[in-house]
């Protein structure tokens, strides 16, 4: 992502199907958006086709330079900087009719998950965009859906405070888990799935297990809404040799957390130990979290558009704090390469001063992003109650 001070290049949604066409005279509009500390206008123009169907600038600088034209990415060079654009290859509209709050694909890349507000959850197949199974049970908005990492079942969360667990085969619900007194955020697993956190906006996270449907612990209780919580294997950082704490933890050795809040709390800590590892309160509220680099670092995102970037190996060290967006950040992948906001957003997490914007979504939140698991597919929901795939080669 380019830096702080440089322009951010927004263009027209759906400006693949112009490109497609190439009609004389058909435009697409571009917008340059320089941040107020800039001290510069913002320039609004477009792109269009000329008699010989050749794209060129109208009303832009001459500085911006049209580097690349394909189907579904368009390369732009301005500042010194190069604004790659990619539209979805796929975009599924019909999977709910409700707005979906959650999206999850699962480890082999066939199946997804979304859950949605008329208390339902839904596989569908990657390929086709078909819905496979309707998972009905929740009393309300179902806010989050996870794939366990043997594909075969999912985990869902609702707004009715249950998380229940659904066996793939059959549709049906294995069991559902009470404990959270707030709708359900967020889950991640433990290894395979015995064991798993959740966090929710009853200002809890809490460890479960699955074989004996049942709460293992409270891991934090404070004041506000823990937006995300996120696991990670880290045998340099946590407790080693230490005892279970109870008999149903299982796979916790080894295992860190971390958990973020609504009101800027950043946490964290060791599983089996139940102790902090680190913590501190941000003056701005963050939403979502993951682990990367084999778990020695955690990125956050933030209302205010910033990124954190805390190296676990400097605790003694505030976190980086980078300025990749200008709205709020609302979901990380799970590589922690893309993040996407609230003014409909989908970025390349990138130093390089480069941009690689995902498009599609017109001004519309895009909730979650999530990366396949050798990184080539990039898939993301917004608010339209889409769903877009994303090719990514490179």
């Amino acid at each position: 992502m380019t830096s702080n001070l440089s322009p951010r290049l927004q263009i027209q949604p759906d400006w693949q199907a112009t490109v497609s066409e190439r009609q004389i005279g058909s435009k697409i509009w571009l917008n340059i958006l320089y941040p107020a500390s800039s001290g510069k206008e913002n320039i609004f123009g477009s792109l269009k086709y000329d008699a010989t169907k050749q794209l060129i600038k109208d009303g832009l600088p001459e500085s911006l330079e049209i580097a690349n034209v394909g189907i579904k990415t368009l390369s732009l060079k301005f500042e010194g900087h190069t604004f790659k654009f990619v539209a979805p290859s796929s975009a599924y509209s019909s999977l709910s009719n409700n707005k979906i709050y959650s999206l999850d694909i699962s480890p082999l890349g066939q199946l997804g998950v979304i859950g949605c507000a008329d208390g339902r959850a839904r596989i569908w197949d990657v390929a086709s965009g078909s819905v496979r199974r309707e998972l009905s049970g929740h009393l309300s908005d179902v806010t989050c859906s996870r794939f366990l990492p043997s594909g075969k079942v999912v985990m869902t969360g609702g707004a009715d405070f249950l998380i229940k667990i659904w066996d793939l085969s059959n549709g049906e619900c294995a069991s559902t888990l009470k404990g959270h007194r707030g709708a359900i955020n967020s889950i991640d697993f433990i290894n395979r799935g015995r064991n798993f956190i959740s966090s929710s906006r009853d200002s809890s996270c809490k460890l479960w297990d699955c074989a004996s449907q049942s709460e293992i612990t409270t891991l934090y209780k404070g004041s506000s809404s823990i937006t995300w919580c996120a696991v990670a294997s880290n045998t340099s950082l946590s407790t080693l040799n230490s005892p279970a704490l109870d008999e149903k933890d299982f796979d916790t050795e080894g295992k860190i957390g971390a958990l973020v809040s609504s009101s800027g709390l950043l946490r964290i800590f060791d599983i089996r130990t139940r102790q902090p590892i680190w913590s501190q309160t941000m003056p701005y509220g963050l939403n979502c979290c993951t682990f990367v680099e084999d778990g020695y670092v955690v990125l956050a995102g933030s209302d205010d558009g910033h990124i954190l970037d805390l190296d676990l190996r400097k605790t003694n060290q505030q976190p980086q704090v980078k300025h990749p967006a200008r709205s709020p950040i609302l979901s990380l992948s799970n590589c922690g390469k893309w993040f996407s906001t609230v003014d409909g957003g989908c970025f390349l997490n990138s130093e390089e001063g480069n941009s690689i914007e995902l498009t599609g979504p017109d001004n519309d939140a895009v909730l979650k992003v999530i990366s396949s698991s050798e990184g080539k597919k990039i898939f993301t929901v917004s608010k339209d109650k889409t769903v877009r795939q994303y090719n990514i080669l490179n």
